[in-house]
């Protein structure tokens, strides 16, 4: 049998061929690298915009936190700017608590003779009133308990006043009453106060006379304490 020969017009389309489908195929490749590569950078550009955006986020967040940090230092300065003023605020000195000490024993010393003499000494009375005593020898007055209670908070704390600062007195319907004592009193001279214990700033030791009818004078040694009520130096507590 005699073998068939290609022609060369066959071989030229098969190579033309065989090129088409190469340089198609070399086409594919290359646009799917392309794809690729903009496919990775889309990422990347993605993940660094939320790289970016996880650190502003991290920094507004440090921000909000300094300056809350800030506003807390502020605030706990001022709070002991106003500790420090109350703390101030509440000393007195030395003369105006003599002073305090003073005037509260002149007030005790004339209650202890009759309470009649502590409402002169307050300015709440000038002489006393006409009329009989009560069955428990109490005399009326036309002085309001209001205006009494108003008068000694000047000189104590209310929780004094309470509990030490009625003595001899009493209040029916509003009207101060006072024990009809007829004696005469006794008077106190302060010479002079010390701090008691080495810290304390409101707890005193007060030398006292007790000056008796004939001018003798006998020494004692009084405790008591100061507080500041309403910017005035008042008795919070007195052992006498």
């Amino acid at each position: 049998m005699e073998k068939k020969k290609l022609s060369i017009g066959t071989v030229i389309i098969l190579l033309v061929i065989v090129a088409v489908i190469a340089v198609g195929a070399t086409y594919m490749i290359t646009k799917t690298e392309k794809q690729n590569t903009n496919s990775n950078g889309v990422e990347n550009n993605s993940e660094s915009l939320d790289t970016a955006k996880t650190e502003n986020e991290n920094k507004t967040t440090n921000t909000t936190a300094d300056i809350k940090s800030n506003t807390n230092s502020n605030t706990n300065t001022t709070n002991n700017i106003g500790s420090k003023s109350k703390t101030e605020e509440n000393k007195f000195s030395e003369d105006t608590i003599k002073k305090s000490i003073q005037s509260y024993l002149n007030l005790v010393g004339k209650r202890d003779g009759s309470p009649s003499g502590m409402l002169q000494e307050l300015k709440l009375m000038k002489e006393e009133p006409d009329g009989n005593p009560d069955n428990d020898n109490y005399k009326k007055t036309d002085i309001k308990w209001s205006t009494f209670k108003s008068a000694m908070m000047n000189y104590m704390t209310e929780e004094w006043f309470n509990s030490n600062g009625t003595q001899g007195l009493k209040e029916v319907n509003g009207i101060v009453y006072y024990f009809d004592g007829g004696a005469t009193g006794t008077e106190y001279e302060v010479e002079s106060i010390t701090i008691k214990g080495d810290y304390s700033d409101t707890e005193y030791i007060a030398k006292v006379n007790n000056i008796a009818l004939d001018g003798s004078k006998e020494s004692e040694d009084i405790e008591f304490g100061v507080t500041n009520q309403n910017g005035k130096c008042v008795i919070s507590y007195c052992d006498l």
